[in-house]
């Protein structure tokens, strides 16, 4: 007798069904809440395996537009890294020079100098002090006119300092020059000259080359030689005096 083996064989697939009817829905699924017993997921970038931080701006958008709460913290972090970050820069904390000879750029002046400032201020105050102390601003400018047969001598006298300097400008016109020194005033009364003789050259009025004129201060006495007929002189001296 034949006999034929029938196994596991599968015919053709099918064509497919029509939708069958919707199932009843599922129970509702659980509360989304967070409380201090959830467990959130975020990334902390600080591990090796961390993906690369975002930037600051980037970090400040995904602020802005994430629902989920896991990367919401996650891009919260990032964004205080960045500003942390940031902050550390600007004040370069790394980079603060304890000395007020530094000139390289990107070093900020450490605070302990404060004080070696504050003290070369207070000295700099105390001589500016000293100085006004001595000033002698009160006292007006002081003019003279003396003339002899050679020469007429005007002059400005401006006290500078008590017991200090005489700063003067001088008009010299020549009648008939002499080749010698001749006396012709005085300083200021109460003052003379701290020191020795001093003499002064002097140019005409128009800067043109010809004859100078000369002039001494010998304690407290002026004199004048050279220069030329109907020539006028003209300059300005300081002198350290003594004023009695």
């Amino acid at each position: 007798m034949s006999k034929i083996l029938i196994g596991n064989i599968k015919g053709p697939r099918g064509e497919q069904g029509p939708q069958g009817i919707q199932g009843i829905p599922g129970p509702a699924g659980a509360d989304g809440k967070v409380d201090s017993h959830s467990l959130i997921e975020f990334e902390d970038y600080e591990r090796e395996s961390s993906p690369p931080l975002p930037g600051l701006e980037e970090s400040l958008t995904k602020i802005q537009s994430n629902n989920s709460i896991g990367k919401l913290i996650s891009y919260i972090k990032a964004f205080n890294m960045n500003v942390s970050s940031f902050l550390k820069e600007a004040v370069t904390m790394n980079k603060l020079a304890n000395n007020l000879d530094t000139t390289e750029s990107g070093f900020a002046l450490d605070a302990r100098q404060g004080s070696i400032i504050k003290a070369k201020n207070a000295e700099l105050e105390n001589a500016i002090g000293e100085i006004n102390n001595n000033s002698n601003h009160t006292e007006a400018v002081i003019p003279i006119t003396v003339e002899n047969n050679h020469y007429t001598l005007t002059t400005q006298y401006y006290p500078v300092y008590k017991n200090g300097f005489l700063v003067g400008s001088f008009l010299i016109q020549c009648k008939e020059p002499t080749d010698t020194y001749t006396i012709i005033g005085k300083l200021p009364s109460g003052y003379r000259l701290h020191g020795a003789t001093y003499y002064f050259t002097f140019d005409n009025e128009m800067g043109s080359s010809g004859r100078r004129a000369f002039l001494y201060v010998n304690y407290d006495t002026i004199g004048i030689r050279s220069g030329e007929e109907r020539t006028n002189y003209i300059g300005a001296i300081c002198l350290p005096c003594i004023k009695s």
